[in-house]
């Protein structure tokens, strides 16, 4: 097998030759997309969104949550935006798919020129078949993979700057990360570091003063990006955020085998073969060869330093890229060529089959948001009381709470495992509802705690948690039943009855 030179395919320029070329993985995207719909069912999955919603609201100058905290407010805005003119549900499955398709997209665009179509395709369909990349969809990540598809645009974009010193392409760099930056805390300072990567290894390839001044032109366009960054930083510090980094302790090997269990063996030993494969097609390298450097240096020293999942990802992303870039360069008509080729295709066969397979077994394992919600919802609306909702976190110790937040205009304070909750606010509020559902309340003290509290709805899965039925059989009970449909339970606290008059 012997690497050339890149070559870029399809040189019409006609809308006819365009469509064609564009044509294997757009088609590869859309399929995808329509899978992952339908394994998530006509009601989204996961927590997240809920929270999304309620945010959403509150940055819109609505009624806003309890518990505020920090957030980067371009995907909640937009669900927002979309609630007005649809159902909140549908809004947030829109946001979902499209979150999911704009990733797909950003990579198609990041690869078209430089793979071809048929390379391209086969690279939508492994990423997208990685569940470190399907498992946030499922659970309601779609800031995350939104600002993942906005780094890729901006990556290629800086990258096409460095090495020709167009302005288009600094303006894509810029836009790019300006909308990393507006979508999400993580995956924006990744794509920077990325980008310093790419330009650290761009002026070690020939550091001439040409060079170093040409990176550093291209740097700037990261500024509007870390203008945009820093209210939401401050934002977070000033909220105190602590990331529950720690919620499902790792180490680097559990990380790993988590975030890749579709394909272990291979993701590794692509991973391990990827400095290789970028070494190889160094000669001529294109946007997407400094783009997959990049990122690859990035998520690496990111995912060995915190072994946190969320950096699989972008690591496995470059890694695709990596072989891709290598099977774009393969002109060797020899037989060993062709069935690298052949392996390459069952690999990816692999990917799909098992990759598509943990995909359906996240969005069942995610699957909150049901009918009896829905339900229980439009009965606290009705009910229209003065004080707070608590809801009780479900038997998994989930903040199902915030689905409620997101769904009601209630004061809502959440309960949930503090594992789960990022901001001290939050934490106190889940500290509330833990007490107010302990189990050994008697009537009294349940009615001056939630009395204290401001508390006036009681929300609980109705077999998650039995205590209710002590509070209800007590001789003079401090909640009445609001709604009951056997799945979900709604209790109002009452006032105390007054006592009876003696003689009368």
């Amino acid at each position: 097998m012997t690497i050339s030179r890149p070559v870029h395919r399809l040189p019409d320029h006609s809308a006819f030759a365009g469509a064609q070329r564009f044509a294997p993985a757009a088609f590869a995207a859309v399929a995808v997309t329509f899978v992952r719909w339908r394994q998530m069912g006509p009601l989204p999955t996961g927590l997240d969104g809920g929270e999304w919603l309620a945010i959403g609201r509150g940055l819109a100058g609505g009624h806003h949550r309890v518990t505020d905290g920090a957030y980067a407010p371009l995907i909640p805005l937009s669900m927002h935006g979309l609630t007005l003119m649809m159902a909140p549900t549908t809004a947030v499955l829109i946001i979902a798919l499209g979150t999911f398709a704009a990733f797909m997209l950003s990579l198609v665009g990041v690869s078209i020129r430089t793979c071809g179509p048929w390379i391209t395709a086969g690279l939508v369909l492994a990423a997208s078949n990685a569940t470190s990349v399907s498992e946030p969809l499922a659970f309601g990540g779609y800031p995350q993979q939104f600002a993942f598809a906005a780094v890729l645009a901006g990556l290629y974009g800086f990258s096409s700057a460095i090495l020709t010193g167009s302005r288009p392409a600094w303006a894509i760099s810029a836009g790019g990360f300006a909308l990393a930056a507006l979508s999400h805390h993580i995956f924006f300072p990744l794509g920077v570091c990325a980008a310093v990567a790419a330009s650290l290894i761009w002026c070690v390839q020939a550091g001439t003063l040409h060079r170093r001044r040409r990176a550093m032109i291209a740097l700037g366009s990261l500024a509007p990006g870390v203008a945009l960054a820093i209210p939401t930083l401050i934002a977070f510090r000033s909220a105190a955020y602590a990331p529950p980094l720690d919620a499902a302790p790792f180490t680097l090997a559990e990380a790993w085998r988590y975030s890749t269990r579709e394909a272990i063996l291979l993701w590794t030993a692509s991973t391990l073969v990827a400095p290789f494969a970028l070494w190889m097609t160094r000669k001529e390298p294109s946007p997407a060869w400094y783009l997959a450097s990049g990122l690859l240096a990035a998520s690496g020293a990111g995912f060995l330093l915190s072994a946190e999942p969320r950096m699989v990802s972008p690591l496995v992303l470059s890694v695709l890229l990596a072989v891709a870039l290598v099977l774009a360069q393969c002109r060797d008509p020899a037989t060993r060529a062709i069935f690298f080729r052949i392996a390459a295709t069952g690999l990816l066969a692999l990917v799909i089959w098992r990759g598509n397979g943990e995909a359906q077994a996240f969005f069942r394992f995610y699957r909150v948001l049901d009918r009896s919600t829905l339900l229980a919802s439009r009965a606290i609306e009705s009910a229209n009381v003065q004080g707070a909702v608590a809801v009780r976190a479900d038997s998994r110790g989930w903040p199902i709470g915030w689905w409620y937040e997101g769904l009601t205009t209630a004061d809502v304070i959440v309960g949930s495992d503090p594992r789960w909750l990022g901001f001290p606010a939050e934490r106190d509020a889940a500290a509330t509802v833990s007490a107010i559902f302990d189990g050994t309340l008697t009537p009294s003290l349940l009615r001056n705690q939630a009395q204290a509290t401001g508390i006036s709805l009681l929300v609980c899965r109705k077999w998650d948690w039995i205590g209710w039925e002590r509070w209800l059989a007590a001789p003079r009970p401090a909640v009445e039943v609001v709604f009951d449909d056997d799945v979900t339970l709604v209790l109002r606290v009452i006032d105390p009855e007054p006592p009876e008059i003696a003689g009368v």
